[in-house]
């Protein structure tokens, strides 16, 4: 790749070459324009042309497959990531006049016929194993590379007309694409679960690019008639997006039906159940953040959630909103504040109807309190709720930092906290690893000029005494 275009402009020469050595040409032009290097396009896709008219299968050929490519499946896996790199290189990429020739490459191969069905019949069961495969496959990779095609088309056509991007108007999906989607949506034609599952991976770009016919095909990538179908595209979708506003009301069916797997029987062998759930807790809270889901509409998506949710994943909820909270640096609307605690309330009421049941949420509360973005009064009283409750708090070193810092303030209430936190840890060893926060804490409550602060501040260093931890004996004051 040290000199691409000397080869580019000999590509006529490499037609007929045994598949080993286009195989190795072809990826050395892929290689070029990953690392930048130029050359002339068009020879190079009129060489990809030949080598796609070429039976994939060679008949008679008997080869050992690590000396010599048995069939053409290795350089149309490289044709592959050659157009894919082209359609979105800032610099280099292919321009829009061989923009026939490069959808037709790209539309054969997405009838590739890799992934074979007897390669997918092991993941039946496991459909974060249909994404893995989808894309480590040459039909996968060309269906995948549709996505880039409209973002291409709208680059390489403001480039030729001399305008900026920003005032080019925005990419659409073409024709030609939008007819190979809806072939490969249909499971007489296209079987395979991996493929299915790049629908879903992709959705939130196919509403952005043609939403009209996006939204209309959301039943049909996210059938309920065939659970495998489903269940991969679902998986698609929710592991790698975000709850993109985009999708939210044209997938409301989907997290609907989502909601409604929530306690079913899992099947040991799917891998990725977990972070599906995970997942989905964390788009219904970022939708109820904006204010999608209202809390007073009893049938709303949102409590049919919580009702049917595990504790794990309610907690994850919770968690969910604490680590948002943090994570936001702006300002946060009153409303929004507003909205948030209306939920916490609703949750620490339910908790208290079971707490046993409810441990895990209630828990999460840590995340929220280590935010520092609510009302410190409010904040500080529903840990205290939720430490009476729930026996403990998570994260422990967490809360033990916000609470060190809020013990001038509220030292009667740190300290509180402090030995409903004692009193429901046993492990002796986790309460030692609280010693910095403790001791600062301490030297604060021993300090004040209240003799009711400094009583309670001996009080709870006594109970640590008691639990084994006798660290703190030099901070008791004796006149309290």
């Amino acid at each position: 790749t040290k000199d691409p275009e000397r080869y580019a402009s000999a590509a006529n020469q490499w037609e007929g070459l045994d598949p080993t050595y286009l195989h190795g040409i072809v990826r050395g032009f892929t290689q070029a324009i990953q690392k930048s290097q130029q050359f002339t396009w068009e020879p190079v896709l009129t060489l990809c042309s030949w080598v796609l008219q070429q039976p994939r299968e060679i008949p008679g050929r008997n080869v050992d497959r690590w000396e010599a490519d048995p069939d053409w499946g290795g350089t149309r896996w490289w044709i592959v990531e050659l157009i894919r790199i082209g359609f979105q290189h800032e610099t280099l990429a292919i321009p829009i006049e061989l923009r026939e020739t490069a959808w037709r490459l790209l539309e054969i191969l997405t009838s590739d016929p890799d992934p074979e069905p007897e390669d997918e019949e092991e993941d039946y069961g496991r459909p974060g194993q249909s994404m893995h495969r989808a894309i480590n496959s040459v039909r996968g990779r060309a269906s995948e590379g549709i996505i880039f095609y409209p973002g291409w088309i709208r680059q390489q056509t403001a480039n030729a007309a001399g305008i900026d991007l920003s005032q080019a108007p925005q990419a659409q999906l073409p024709p030609e694409a939008r007819a190979v989607l809806d072939l490969h949506l249909d499971p007489q034609g296209e079987r395979s679960l991996a493929i299915r599952s790049l629908y879903g991976r992709w959705i939130p770009w196919l509403l952005v690019f043609d939403r009209p016919w996006a939204t209309a095909t959301v039943p049909r990538i996210f059938t309920e008639q065939d659970q495998r179908y489903w269940l991969v595209a679902w998986d698609g979708f929710i592991s790698f997006n975000e709850a993109y506003e985009e999708t939210f009301e044209p997938l409301q069916p989907v997290y609907r039906h989502a909601v409604a797997q929530l306690g079913t029987e899992a099947n040991q062998e799917d891998d990725t159940r977990n972070l599906r759930e995970e997942r989905l807790a964390a788009h219904l809270m970022t939708f109820y953040w904006r204010g999608h889901y209202n809390l007073e509409e009893t049938d709303s998506l949102l409590r049919r959630f919580f009702s049917v949710a595990s504790d794990k994943i309610r907690g994850e909820a919770v968690e969910y909103i604490g680590r948002s909270l943090e994570r936001t640096i702006q300002p946060i609307e009153p409303a929004i504040l507003d909205r948030l605690q209306r939920l916490w309330m609703w949750r620490l009421e339910e908790g208290r109807r079971d707490p046993g049941s409810h441990r895990a949420e209630l828990k999460a509360f840590g995340w929220w309190f280590h935010s520092g973005k609510s009302d410190e009064r409010w904040a500080i009283e529903q840990l205290q709720h939720v430490l009476r409750l729930a026996g403990g708090i998570d994260p422990d070193y967490l809360v033990l930092d916000q609470l060190a810092e809020q013990v001038v303030t509220f030292p009667h209430e740190v300290l509180t906290c402090i030995r409903l936190l004692i009193e429901g840890q046993h492990d002796l060893l986790e309460i030692v690893s609280w010693a910095k926060d403790l001791r600062s804490i301490f030297t604060h409550t021993q300090a004040h000029q209240s003799v009711e602060v400094r009583r309670a501040s001996n009080d709870v260093i006594e109970l640590l005494g008691r639990r084994g931890d006798l660290g703190y004996r030099d901070l008791l004051s004796p006149d309290a």
